[in-house]
C-alpha cells in the first residue's frame, strides 16, 4: 500500500486488505480531523467507455511479464505496448453473455463484467481520474486532506475549517463528483468500518483500528456464517490456514492492546463455537506468532481451552 503523501489520492497495488497502515497520518501541521467513507457506485457498468485506453497502461516502455511454467523454474515473455493496447481494446469490445433462454447479448456500457482484466482496468481508470483531479487542486488544499481507495471503497480524511479552506465545500465537490467522471457517482458508506477494519477517530486526531467482525458478541449463534465447521469434509490444513490468516489480520489491524484483545477474543470464540479444538487453535496461534513475533498472541493461548469447556 502506498505511503501517505501530501494530498495523496492513490490506490492499493495488491489484494492486501489490511487498512491500519493508511491511518498513520503525517500532516505538515496538527489539524483537527474528520473523515468520511464512500463507495464508487456500480463501478463496472458505470465506468465511462470510449476514452483512450493508453491511460490504463504503464508509460515506462516495455514491461516483462513473468510466470512459473511446468518443467522450468521461471519463464518470461516481453509484451509490447501495442499488444497491451490490443488486448484492452479486444476485452472492452467483446463482452458477450448468453441468457437462460439462449439469447446472445453484448455488453455495451462500462467495463466487462466477469473478465479477468476488469479489476485492473477499473483500478487504472479510477487512478487516472484521481490524478487528473489532483492537478486541479492548489497546494494549500492538498495539504489539508488525505485520501485512499481500495477498489471502489474510498476514505477521505480532512482537516476541519480554517482560514484557507472550507471543508464542507470540499467534501460536497468531491461527492458530486468533481473527481470521478459521470456516470460514476459516490454513495455514502458506513462510517465505522473501512474494508475489514473497525475504526474510531479519537479527540487527539489519531485513529484506533482493529479487525472488523460482524459476529462479535454473538459468536455461538453468529449473524453471518463465514467459516467451515471443524467436523466438515474440508481439508484440515485448509481450515487451520484460515485460522492463521485471521490471526495475522488481528495483529496487523490492531492499533493498540485493547483492540487486539477484543479482536482475538472474538475470533477464537467464533472458531471454538464451530468445533475447532483447543490444540488446533493453539497450533494456529503458534504459527501466527512465528510469522509476527507478537507476544500478545502467546497470552491468547491460555484462553481457547476455557472457551472450549464453556461451549
Amino acid at each position: 500500500m502506498h505511503g501517505w503523501a501530501v494530498g495523496d489520492a492513490s490506490t492499493t497495488r495488491n489484494q492486501d486488505r489490511r487498512a491500519s497502515p493508511i491511518f498513520d497520518l503525517r500532516f505538515a501541521f496538527t489539524p483537527e480531523l474528520s473523515y468520511e467513507i464512500n463507495d464508487v457506485d456500480s463501478c463496472y457498468p458505470s465506468m465511462p467507455k470510449g476514452e483512450d485506453p493508453r491511460i490504463l497502461v504503464p508509460k515506462r516502455g516495455k514491461k516483462k511479464c513473468s510466470w512459473a511454467q511446468q518443467g522450468e523454474v521461471w519463464g518470461h515473455a516481453s509484451i509490447s505496448f501495442s499488444t497491451m493496447l490490443e488486448v484492452i481494446d479486444f476485452d472492452l469490445d467483446n463482452c458477450y453473455v448468453i441468457t437462460y433462454d439462449g439469447r446472445l447479448l453484448k455488453q455495451a456500457r462500462g467495463i466487462p463484467m466477469g473478465s479477468a482484466l476488469s479489476p485492473p482496468l477499473a483500478i487504472g481508470t479510477l487512478a487516472w481520474m484521481e490524478q487528473e483531479w489532483m492537478h486541479t487542486l492548489e497546494d494549500d488544499v492538498k495539504a489539508r486532506f488525505r485520501m485512499k481507495r481500495y477498489m471502489d471503497d474510498v476514505i477521505t480524511i480532512t482537516a476541519k475549517d480554517d482560514s484557507v479552506w472550507d471543508v464542507d465545500r470540499f467534501r460536497e465537490d468531491f461527492r458530486r463528483s468533481e473527481c470521478y467522471w459521470a456516470p460514476l457517482k459516490l454513495e455514502a458508506a458506513e462510517s465505522a468500518h473501512f474494508l475489514e477494519t473497525t475504526l474510531e477517530l479519537d479527540p487527539s486526531g489519531s485513529f484506533r483500528t482493529r479487525l472488523k467482525n460482524v459476529n462479535e458478541e454473538c459468536e455461538a449463534v453468529p449473524r453471518v456464517w463465514r467459516y467451515h465447521r471443524w467436523d466438515s469434509f474440508t481439508c484440515a490444513k485448509m481450515k487451520e490456514g484460515i485460522v492463521v490468516g485471521c490471526l495475522l489480520k488481528v495483529v496487523a489491524m490492531a492499533s493498540d492492546d485493547e483492540g487486539f484483545t477484543l479482536s482475538v477474543t472474538s475470533k477464537l470464540r467464533e472458531f471454538t463455537a464451530l468445533g475447532y479444538p483447543s490444540h488446533v487453535l493453539n497450533g494456529a496461534i503458534g504459527r501466527a506468532f512465528a510469522r509476527t513475533r507478537d507476544e500478545r498472541l502467546l497470552r491468547a493461548r491460555l484462553c481457547s481451552q476455557r472457551w472450549e469447556a464453556n461451549l
